[in-house]
């Protein structure tokens, strides 16, 4: 039992870094939009799926990562990401 939620918690992991990488690489916030938002179906599919534990890793994830030599563009598209995550908690609160 521990091993599969090992694997869950390891995949989780590799699959929210590359959301984080994409984030970086948007080049507008149109294009944010669509990466968050399509995450959440990509996540339900990979069958990993847990909605409020994604969108608190993701919003960590995203206020952990060290802006230091960072271009000003991948600095913003990380705090938009977190308020583009902060934005799906809420609805989700609202909802329960």
């Amino acid at each position: 039992m521990n091993s599969v939620i090992d694997n869950q918690r390891v995949m989780m992991v590799s699959f929210s870094d590359g959301v984080i990488n994409e984030i970086k690489r948007a080049s507008a916030e149109t294009e944010l939009r669509n990466i968050v938002e399509n995450s959440f179906s990509r996540l339900r599919e990979k069958q990993i799926f847990n909605e409020s534990g994604y969108i608190m890793n993701m919003i960590v994830s995203l206020r952990s990562i060290n802006t230091e030599g960072l271009s000003p563009e991948i600095i913003r598209n990380v705090n938009v990401g977190i308020v583009l995550f902060r934005e799906y908690r809420r609805k989700r609160e609202q909802l329960f």
